[in-house]
């Protein structure tokens, strides 16, 4: 499989959706990252280079459709059911709650992790994502449809090798300002094009995709006591910043930072400033209790 090599030393663990290969970079103080359908964890190669500098960056290969690990196809792969793999995760790499940083369906992940797996995280920083019945955004939602479709996701895996289809806004258009480089891409799209069974995972992961569970949950969001950071970008389109205002004014602990000149994949377009942000933010965290 085609990788960046930015994300450090990959290993194996066992969850309740499977294997899933996680990657291991620095030392410090823990942080889980979390990706969106179509990515794995190089989402994230230019934050964790700046913040394994001084933090342990774990970032996880979730069954979204770019993971090279398929998932046990008896297990439903919403959610929830991420969010407590998440959970396993942790389990297993953490020897105490780390933050966990998530982005796009990655950041409906870590709202299920914030609300059911309590002990599983110190804080949380979402950068723009899923929220409330904006799941997936109206410019994407067409995607749950060819999953039900027979060789609709074949169809949508062969259709994104075309540079120009890449860019267009049910794609990857309206998800970065700038074009994706090619190491990327290629990590992201290759697991798909050679795997019949991770096209299957992420059709499984789109059919499943549910408004009501995301919205429901956020209910639970209002009980969340510990601190939340959100890094919104004004991505009109995809993640309206009135969807980061809304988690701000629900979750008691939460604080949004705007983040200027960035689309939904603020780890692309902004990873500097994520990863001065999230250094402040682990720096001001309360001491852990022993």
């Amino acid at each position: 499989m085609t990788r960046t090599g930015r994300v450090g030393e990959r290993r194996t663990v066992s969850t309740r959706v499977g294997d899933v290969a996680v990657w291991e970079r620095g030392e410090g103080p823990a942080v889980v990252l979390l990706h969106g359908v179509v990515a794995n964890a190089d989402l994230w190669g230019e934050v964790v280079e700046g913040l394994s500098a001084d933090h342990r960056c774990i970032s996880v290969d979730l069954p979204l459709g770019a993971h090279d690990i398929p998932a046990d196809p008896s297990v439903p792969l919403d959610v929830r059911t991420l969010a407590a793999a998440v959970a396993d995760v942790v389990a297993a790499t953490c020897s105490s709650p780390p933050v966990v940083l998530a982005n796009d369906t990655g950041g409906a992940v870590a709202q299920l992790l914030a609300t059911e797996h309590p002990e599983a995280y110190r804080a949380i920083v979402l950068t723009s994502c899923d929220t409330f019945r904006n799941f997936l955004p109206l410019s994407l939602r067409y995607l749950q449809g060819l999953a039900r479709v027979p060789g609709g996701v074949w169809l949508m895996v062969q259709a994104l090798r075309v540079p120009f289809a890449r860019r267009l806004p049910i794609a990857f258009g309206w998800l970065t300002r700038r074009p994706i480089e090619a190491s990327l891409v290629s990590s992201f799209l290759t697991p798909s094009r050679g795997s019949a069974a991770v096209r299957a995972d992420l059709g499984r992961v789109l059919r499943a995709v549910s408004a009501r569970l995301l919205d429901e949950n956020s209910a639970d969001l209002a009980s969340v006591s510990r601190p939340v950071l959100l890094l919104w970008a004004d991505t009109r389109r995809v993640f309206p910043m009135a969807h980061g205002r809304r988690l701000e004014a629900l979750v008691p602990s939460a604080r949004l930072v705007p983040v200027a000149d960035s689309a939904a994949f603020v780890p692309l377009d902004q990873p500097r400033v994520v990863v001065d942000e999230v250094r402040t933010f682990i720096a001001d965290l309360p001491e852990e209790e022993s």
